[in-house]
C-alpha cells in the first residue's frame, strides 16, 4: 500500500512549475488591477521596506515587518475574493 513512485522520473516537471508560476502572477496582477486597497497596501509595503532599510532595523525586526506585510497582503487578497462571492 505504497505510492506508485518511479525514482527515475522527476517529481515536478519544469513545464508544470512554470505554468503554475504564470497563473500565480496573472492572479497577482489581476488583484493589483482590480483592488484599490491592494495597490495602497503594496505602496505602504514598499515604503515600509525602504524605511526599515534606512532606519537600520535588525534582521529580526525586518523579518517581523516582512511577515506582517505578507499577512496583510494575503488577508486583503482573501477579502477581495470574498467580496466577489
Amino acid at each position: 500500500m505504497g505510492l506508485n513512485y518511479d525514482k527515475n522520473e522527476p517529481t515536478i516537471s519544469i513545464k508544470k512549475h512554470l505554468r503554475s508560476q504564470k497563473y500565480a502572477w496573472r492572479g497577482v496582477l489581476k488583484i493589483f488591477d482590480h483592488e484599490g486597497n491592494f495597490r495602497i497596501e503594496v505602496l505602504a509595503a514598499v515604503v515600509s521596506i525602504l524605511m526599515s532599510h534606512f532606519l537600520g532595523v535588525t534582521n529580526y525586526e525586518f523579518a517581523l515587518i516582512f511577515f506582517c506585510i505578507g499577512l496583510v497582503l494575503i488577508i486583503e487578497t482573501i477579502n477581495g475574493v470574498v467580496e466577489l462571492l
